[in-house]
């Protein structure tokens, strides 16, 4: 490699590595749409069988560090009570990039229905789109959250 392409090289690297500013030190808004605290957030699965809600710890969900997922479901007729028997995949993907996490995270139930999902990592600012795939009498349906780091 010749010396002139290596530091074009290290000076992308650098400028893509750089904490990029905005004037005033403030941290553009994500999108009206976007997920970024407040918790717990809800959304109807697909196929409008279930309602999802999810809370992140820590909230707001940290760049580049582990978190973990609660995840409660419920039948969407009735809201007020957990489901009995579900389980739940949860996975991230970012849809502008093409991919998804580094990491695969592990499910395990807790009381009353509720399934905590430990070891998720968002690696890279940007879109983000939890998705919570509910399995329930041997059929799933999917619930996207929306989250902009």
């Amino acid at each position: 490699m010749s010396p002139r392409l290596l530091s074009s090289l290290l000076v992308l690297f650098a400028v893509s590595c750089a904490d990029v500013g905005v004037a005033g030190d403030e941290l553009p808004m994500p999108a009206d749409d976007a997920l970024v605290g407040g918790q717990p957030w809800e959304q109807i699965s697909r196929d409008g069988r279930y309602l999802v809600r999810v809370s992140t710890d820590p909230d707001p969900i940290p760049f580049n560090e582990p978190f973990t997922v609660d995840v409660d479901v419920f039948d969407a007729s009735s809201p007020s009570k957990s489901l009995e028997g579900a389980s739940v995949v949860v996975d991230a993907w970012m849809p502008d990039h093409g991919h998804g996490m580094n990491r695969f995270p592990k499910t395990e139930p807790l009381d009353n229905g509720r399934q905590r999902v430990r070891g998720m990592l968002f690696h890279m600012l940007g879109k983000w789109e939890l998705n919570v795939d509910v399995i329930h009498e041997n059929l799933s349906s999917r619930a996207t959250f929306e989250i902009t780091l």
